[in-house]
């Protein structure tokens, strides 16, 4: 008859493969999930339709704010529009984040490849393809659609808006063309896109913040949405940049793996705790035997 120790020592025993095959096959999944080629969706389209439509001498609104959650989807979906709007002329407002200058202007450096120590406002392009400004000059977006100046009418670095070419003629929001939002979301989407001004809206990120993006896109308030990786291939097909890294996992396949990755983890930590004291006991029991 078979010792009811051994049966529960070698049941023991075997969920350490079983935790070993979940182990390898959390690894494996977000490359088996991947898709290779993945047709744009509906939101993807329209943001590239505001994007191309840009021209020389436009004006795009750009919400600046480094994104802490995933900034390497960020900066991806993000990068590519600029510089996009940068070869057409025309000329890109960053709004940064009232509370993260200092990350913020980082982004910007990384956005057009200026060095970490050099001086933006020396570039050859600032004034003309591109203009920061200071974080509390955006508190109010719904001023800054009346009056472009109504917070102030210098950039971060002091320069007056009448000595930067690029904007020096924008008055109100009827002089904006494209408002590219993210954390700072919904005031702006309201402020610049109604009827009034008819400021295009577009969105691009990840997560959370792009929940209240597609709600606005349901109503019409923003034209296009490019969501985190999957949405950055998917407009790289679109523009037909083909050399582009091929990061086409979406969001969720990204997270479901790291979960399932953690999960293995944590599961492998505790079960091997778990054997050690269970060992423990049944040897215990067996010298009582």
């Amino acid at each position: 008859m078979t010792d009811i120790i051994d049966i529960f020592e070698t049941g023991l025993k075997e969920p350490r493969w079983v935790c070993l095959g979940f182990f390898i096959i959390s690894l494996l999944f977000p490359l088996i999930s991947i898709p290779i080629n993945t047709p744009p969706t509906a939101m993807t389209t329209d943001y590239y339709n505001v994007v191309v439509s840009v021209e020389a001498g436009d004006v795009i609104l750009f919400d600046g704010t480094q994104w802490t959650l995933a900034p390497g989807i960020a900066e991806f979906s993000r990068k590519i529009p600029i510089n996009y709007w940068r070869q057409k002329g025309a000329c890109v407002v960053w709004i940064l984040g009232p509370t993260s200058q200092g990350y913020d202007l980082l982004f910007v450096k990384r956005m057009y490849d200026i060095p970490e120590d050099a001086d933006i406002s020396k570039h050859p392009d600032y004034g003309k393809l591109f203009v920061i400004m200071p974080g509390t000059w955006a508190t109010n977006p719904y001023l800054l659609a009346a009056n472009f100046r109504g917070a102030g009418s210098y950039d971060i670095f002091g320069n007056s808006f009448d000595d930067l070419p690029g904007i020096k003629d924008v008055k109100n929001g009827f002089d904006i063309k494209v408002y590219h939002g993210g954390p700072l979301g919904g005031p702006y989407t309201t402020a610049f896109t109604s009827a009034q001004y008819g400021t295009m809206c577009i969105a691009t990120g990840d997560g959370g913040a792009l929940a209240v993006q597609s709600s606005f896109y349901a109503t019409g308030l923003i034209k296009g949405v490019l969501i985190g990786l999957k949405g950055a291939s998917e407009f790289n097909q679109m523009l037909g940049l083909t050399d582009t890294p091929a990061q086409k996992a979406s969001l969720t396949e990204i997270a479901i793996g790291a979960y399932t990755i953690l999960l293995t983890l944590l599961y492998n930590v505790i079960n091997f705790y778990s054997m050690r004291t269970r060992r423990r006991f049944l040897s215990v029991v067996r010298e009582i035997k």
